[in-house]
């Protein structure tokens, strides 16, 4: 993660054969990747642009990241101390999806 003062990039590599979910995700039963910033509510947060793909267990395309992507969080405080936090995803293949996990954000 790289934090700008008003602005923070996380930047996310999904290896090759992986996906995780968009940001809000197409169906209820998957996990979206979501940013989650401790002590601070930020303005707003920019998820990328969602691509389709239907791996196996679906029936129509799902909205999803793959390669590699970037969030932009906009600070309500831009002279505070670097943001701090988790992101959550669901990596998954076309044929299944792992257990979502919460993954610290470093601060650079």
């Amino acid at each position: 993660m790289r934090d700008g003062g008003d602005k923070a990039i996380i930047r996310i590599v999904i290896d090759p054969g992986y996906h995780i979910n968009a940001n809000p995700a197409s169906e209820k039963y998957l996990i979206p990747t979501a940013v989650n910033i401790a002590d601070e509510t930020p303005s707003r947060v920019i998820y990328p642009a969602a691509v389709k793909f239907t791996p196996q267990f679906a029936s129509a395309p799902i909205d999803v990241y793959q390669g590699n992507i970037e969030i932009i969080v906009e600070r309500t405080s831009p002279g505070a101390p670097h943001l701090s936090g988790t992101l959550t995803v669901q990596a998954c293949t076309d044929q299944i999806c792992l257990p979502p996990a919460d993954l610290p954000l470093p601060a650079s």
